[in-house]
């Protein structure tokens, strides 16, 4: 059997490319917000599959999951352009991959809190603050555009109860660093389990 830490990096990247279509996927799904906290994961198990994997590593990895993630979830798009506008359906396709390439950088910002504080213990905490900001800024900078936010689908998710307190960012924050928790409990299993209890 082949370990995944052999696989090479084009690998490991389409494999986070489809994490992100399955995450955008999971959204419509009635139970999405337990699942996307799964596939989330995921993520942070692939991007931490090379121990001295440099910041390169982890903005391209960020890059190729926002990737799956936007495509999929602004496919609709594509019909307003082509079907309704009347654009040329490869320069339609081109448009809906450009706009994804430039809400993925966003996530791919938010990954690089990896590189710079993975052996530290508040290494969850500064992901999910980072994930939480560039949410933010990805609604404030490209104004009227903070949808497919990690918070939309914790309608029905764990997060539910908080939503009215902390908004959707706050949501956001504790979906990634349950998500964080849960992909530690194989190193950090008393401390992870704990907080992921109290969470």
């Amino acid at each position: 059997m082949i370990s995944w830490k052999l696989l090479p990096n084009a690998v490991h990247l389409f494999f986070l490319f489809a994490l992100g279509i399955f995450l955008a996927g999971a959204a419509e799904l009635p139970f999405g917000g337990w699942i996307q906290i799964l596939l989330l994961s995921g993520v942070w198990y692939l991007l931490s599959l090379k121990p001295d994997a440099s910041i390169k590593w982890h903005f391209l990895g960020g890059l190729c999951f926002g990737l799956g993630y936007f495509i999929l979830g602004l496919w609709w798009l594509y019909i307003s352009l082509h079907d309704v506008g009347g654009m040329n359906p490869i320069l339609s396709c081109v448009a809906v991959f450009l706009l994804s390439g430039y809400m993925a950088l966003f996530f791919s910002c938010a990954c690089l809190a990896l590189p710079f504080f993975k052996r530290t213990p508040l290494t969850g905490l500064v992901l999910a603050a980072s994930w939480a900001v560039s949410e933010f800024l990805r609604g404030m900078i490209f104004t009227g555009f903070p949808w497919m936010g990690l918070a939309e689908t914790q309608v029905y998710g764990p997060f539910t109860a908080i939503a009215p307190y902390l908004g959707g960012l706050g949501c956001t924050f504790f979906v990634v660093w349950l998500s964080w928790l849960i992909f530690s409990l194989k190193k950090h299993f008393k401390r992870a389990l704990g907080l992921s209890i109290c969470l």
